[in-house]
C-alpha cells in the first residue's frame, strides 16, 4: 500500500508500530534517530513520516523543521507519534508543519485510523478553494490518561500557500 518511515528511539515502540502498520499492508522502514531518518529520506521515497518528538541528539521537532525546509519533501505527510501531550508541544509540531499528532501509548485502532486518514488525503491533492492572504484553521488533539480524557483546541493562522484537499 504505502511506504512509511518510522522514527523512534524506543525499540519496543518501533516493533509494535511496525507490526500494526505492516498488518494493514504498509511497508515500514524503522530508524532510531532523526539523523538516520534524514538519510533514509534522501535515499528513498516515503508517503508518511511518523516521528517521536523526544529523541537524543536530534529531536523529532528538529527533524520536522529540517524536512519541511527541503523542497523534495514539501508534500511529505508527517505525523508526530509521541508521549509528549502538552498543548505547547502539539502547537509547536503544527507550527513546524506536522499534519497530525498521535499521543502514546499507541492504541492500534487510533493509529490505523489516523494513518488511513492521513494517507487518504495524499490521493486528492487538488486544491478546492483559493484563500485570501491567510486563513484561520482550528486544530484539535485528544489524548487519554488512565483517569481522564482531555481535548485541546486552538486556532492557527495559516499562510495562503496551504493547499486544502478534498476530504476522503
Amino acid at each position: 500500500m504505502f511506504n512509511i518511515l518510522l522514527v523512534d528511539d524506543d525499540a519496543d515502540v518501533r516493533k509494535l508500530v511496525k507490526k500494526i502498520l505492516e498488518k494493514e499492508g504498509h511497508s515500514v522502514v524503522v530508524v532510531d534517530n532523526g539523523l538516520s531518518a534524514l538519510s533514509e529520506l534522501n535515499q528513498n521515497t516515503f508517503d508518511l513520516l511518523l516521528s517521536d518528538a523526544s529523541m537524543p541528539q536530534y529531536s523529532g521537532f528538529d527533524l520536522l523543521k529540517a524536512v519541511r525546509r527541503l523542497p523534495k519533501h514539501n508534500n511529505l505527510v508527517i505525523a508526530m507519534l509521541t508521549g509528549r501531550r502538552e498543548k505547547d508541544d502539539i502547537q509547536k509540531a503544527v507550527e513546524l508543519g506536522a499534519n497530525d499528532y498521535i499521543v502514546k501509548p499507541v492504541q492500534p485502532d487510533v493509529l490505523i485510523a489516523k494513518v488511513s486518514k492521513l494517507l487518504g488525503a495524499t490521493n486528492n491533492a487538488t486544491p478546492l478553494v483559493a484563500f485570501p492572504d491567510s486563513v484561520t484553521v482550528d486544530f484539535e488533539a485528544s489524548f487519554q490518561t488512565a483517569k481522564v480524557m482531555s481535548k485541546l483546541k486552538w486556532a492557527k493562522i495559516i499562510p495562503k500557500t496551504v493547499c486544502v484537499s478534498k476530504p476522503t
